[in-house]
């Protein structure tokens, strides 16, 4: 459990498999505690497959549109190129039914447009110099 991001786990938590959205962004500064928070929203479905840290390509396009378990897909959008990024935009535009797409970005700076207007974005609070110490 992360301390001090109460708010963005309240809403996280409140999703099952039958209302969860097919794409979301996790976003927050490095050391945000952005990939503890995927891996603790994840584990709350026991039964699905955790793809982590996924490089984006056409193989996965294909192999995500057969999937027949609910399948997390984690990526982390800094390690994306904007051709990968237009590959992804293909998921995301025709989810399919069983994929959750996991994106994780320190900022909406780094989508592209088209992605940010598919996702929906959870962000972290900076921890402040209390919280801190």
């Amino acid at each position: 459990m992360l301390k001090f991001q109460d708010k963005i786990m309240g809403r996280l938590s409140k999703y099952e498999l039958e209302n969860l959205p097919n794409s979301i962004c996790i976003m927050g500064e490095r050391g945000s505690g952005k990939t503890s928070l995927i891996e603790w929203f994840v584990s709350r479905f026991p039964n699905a497959v955790f793809v982590e840290d996924i490089e984006v390509t056409s193989d996965l396009v294909m192999s995500a549109t057969m999937a027949v378990t609910p399948t997390f897909y984690h990526i982390d959008i800094k390690k994306m190129t904007e051709k990968n990024q237009n590959m992804l935009l293909k998921l995301l535009e025709e989810p399919p039914k069983m994929v959750y797409i996991i994106l994780e970005a320190e900022s909406k700076f780094q989508l592209l447009p088209t992605i940010l207007n598919r996702v929906q974005v959870f962000e972290l609070s900076q921890y402040s110099e209390h919280q801190l110490r």
